[in-house]
Order: structure tokens, then sequence, then C-alpha cells
């Protein structure tokens, strides 16, 4: 440390105060990026996989109404029962298809897509089978009300499965985008807490160099008064 003895007190105070600055700022730049980082996961989460986990659950959800809606037509009262049951399901299937085009919106991956696909496959010979039992499209020839109804469970079930795929697989997303952002913060705390400390061992030492530098200066002072005071 040779060069640093080698300056007056005012440099050796300007290079303390840049050192210790210098420290501070990339320590507020750390901090900065984490808090960066830690809130696009945090976007990332709610307003992609939480939403379309909610907006896959809306469309399941809208698939049972619809579901129980028509497996209650065949119970309904009079023509005005029926006719409430068959607005339902219209009102039903509308609102599952708006949920579809919400969770859309939330893809970022291949491999969503690809599921969200096959939900719609499925989920289109599950409408046609409902629009049957509605009236709105004719039964196949050959098809009484009991296969009717088989075909509509079976393809109900199908279009469930692979409503329960895309949930878990948006799930397990969310749950890796967690751990994410656990990690990352771990990382920089302990890039914080790292910069924090070797800015305390620069400031300490520092401090001593001057203190040592002042110190030697200064230590001629003390004996010099004394040899005045003994000459008088």
């Amino acid at each position: 440390m040779k060069w640093f003895e080698r300056m007056t007190v005012l440099q050796s105070l300007l290079v303390s105060f840049a050192a210790v600055i210098g420290f501070c700022v990339v320590v507020g730049g750390a901090g900065l990026m984490t808090l960066s980082s830690m809130h696009d996961l945090t976007v990332e989460i709610g307003s992609r996989h939480m939403d379309g986990l909610y907006w896959m659950e809306e469309a399941n959800r809208n698939k049972i109404d619809a579901d129980l809606a028509a497996a209650n037509l065949g119970y309904a009262a009079n023509e005005a029962g029926r006719q409430r049951l068959d607005a339902n399901i219209v009102e039903s299937l509308k609102n599952m298809h708006d949920a579809y085009d919400r969770y859309r919106a939330t893809l970022s991956t291949s491999k969503g897509q690809t599921l969200l696909d096959e939900v719609l496959r499925k989920s289109a010979v599950w409408e046609e089978i409902v629009h049957q039992q509605i009236g709105q499209e004719p039964i196949p020839a050959g098809v009484d009300n009991n296969e009717l109804v088989r075909r509509a469970i079976a393809s109900s079930e199908a279009l469930r499965d692979s409503i329960v795929q895309v949930i878990d697989y948006r799930r397990q997303q969310a749950s890796d985008a967690q751990a994410e952002a656990a990690a990352s913060y771990r990382h920089m705390r302990i890039v914080l807490s790292s910069l924090v400390l070797a800015a305390l061992v620069v400031g300490m030492l520092l401090a001593w160099l001057i203190a040592r530098r002042l110190g030697r200066q200064l230590g001629g002072e003390p004996g010099y008064a004394a040899q005045i005071a003994n000459r008088i």
C-alpha cells in the first residue's frame, strides 16, 4: 500500500470516499437488478400461469354446467322448463369459449398450444353431441336417446381428461416459476451479502490506512510540545 501512503491526506480521503461510493453503487445496482428479476418472475406467475389456470378452470366449470343441464333435459316438467335448460346450455357453451379465448392469451410455449388444440378438438366433438341433445343439430340416423347419452358421457369424459392435463401442466409451470424465483432470491441474497461484507472490509481498511497516515504526520507534534515546555 505504498502508493496510498505517498498520497496527501486529502487525496487519501477522496480515494476512500470514491471506493465506498463505488461499492454503494454496485450494491444498489445489484439490488435493482434483483428487484427487476423478481418483478418479471412475479408478472410471469401472475399474468400467465395463474391467469391461465383460472380461465381453464372457468372453461371446465361452464362445461360441467352444460353437462348438468343436458342431463336434466329428460326431467323437464314442461316445454318452458326444457327451453330454460336449453338456454342455460347455450350460455354455458358461450362462456366456455370465452374462457378458451382468454386462456389462449396466456400461452407462451408450444406444448401449451398443443394441449389446448387437443382440448378444442375434443370440445368440438362433445359440443356436437350437446347440440344434438338440444335440437340445434340433427341426431344421426340409427342413434336413439340412450346411445346419444352414452356418446355424450364418453365425449364429456374425454374432454374432462384433456382439461385436467392442461390444468396440471399450468400448475407445474407455476411451480417451476416459483422455484426459479426462490433460487434467484437465494443467489442474489448471497451476492448482496458478499458485496456488503466487502464494502465493510474495504471501509475498515481505508479507515485504518488514513488513521495510520494521520498518526505519522501528527506524531511529532506532542514531542515537540514537550521539548518547548522543558526549555521553559
